[in-house]
């Protein structure tokens, strides 16, 4: 009886110590955010002193800081468990707006508007429209996922359209839905794309299209590579500067 009461007494005191080291933790990724990330701390996944995407215990409750460069999707699943990461991109899912609009009605903007028939290209200036309105406007333009290809991200509805009709891409895309006036802000978003990126070259877009968020999906191994909603997650965070948080 008394080896139980001091086995119940132990276990509330380590119960304890658990609960005060996440509140620490917690505090660690609130000074983070308030300070716009210019606090750096220790990675201990690559040892440098970087901004974090999160402060932690294993499961030896060591405290571990991982950054950003470090924080791919499949690094903080381990560490958070699959569960609580997908608890957290729900909650951020909850909160986004969509247009449901298609690939190809996007694309036949950039093709009747700004004369884009490279269907390369295409998938470019359709990235970074699409990942401009997701962290500026908190809005999704289409359910399509991009692939991650070795080239860069890829939508398969769009490419394999446009090579298929590149002969008569006129009359293809004349049969393709236009994007309503009532997607205002949506059409802003793609001129100031288009007015972006055609200035620049081939391999100034090759670069720009091929960032941490499709490296982070690229695996060569696998026939299909999605851009999933685990990569969006993150991606976004990270362009706003905030720290994964740990309340619960």
């Amino acid at each position: 009886m008394k080896g139980d009461k001091f086995t119940i007494s132990n276990e509330k005191l380590v119960e304890a110590k658990r609960k005060e080291a996440q509140r620490i933790l917690a505090s660690i990724n609130r000074l983070a955010s308030i300070m716009r990330e210019e606090k750096k701390y220790t990675c201990n996944s690559c040892g440098k002193e970087k901004r974090i995407i999160l402060a932690a215990l294993d499961k030896d409750w060591r405290e571990i800081c991982l950054c950003w460069d470090c924080g791919t999707p499949k690094v903080l699943e381990s560490i958070l468990g699959k569960e609580y990461l997908e608890k957290m991109r729900k909650e951020w899912e909850s909160k986004l707006k969509r247009l449901n609009l298609t690939p190809l009605s996007i694309a036949k903007y950039f093709y009747e508007n700004w004369k884009l028939s490279d269907p390369v290209i295409m998938q470019r200036l359709i990235y970074f429209a699409y990942l401009e309105m997701l962290k500026k406007e908190n809005t999704i333009l289409f359910e399509e996922k991009f692939q991650a290809w070795p080239g860069g991200p890829v939508l398969e509805s769009v490419i394999y359209s446009m090579y298929k009709n590149c002969e008569d891409l006129e009359n293809f895309f004349a049969k393709v839905e236009e994007i309503g006036e009532l997607n205002f802000t949506a059409l802003q978003y793609l001129k100031a794309t288009a007015k972006k990126f055609l200035n620049l070259n081939s391999s100034q877009t090759y670069r720009a299209a091929r960032n941490k968020l499709w490296a982070d999906a690229l695996n060569e191994e696998r026939d299909t590579n999605p851009i999933d909603e685990n990569n969006l997650f993150i991606f976004v965070q990270e362009s706003m500067r905030k720290p994964l948080s740990l309340n619960q």
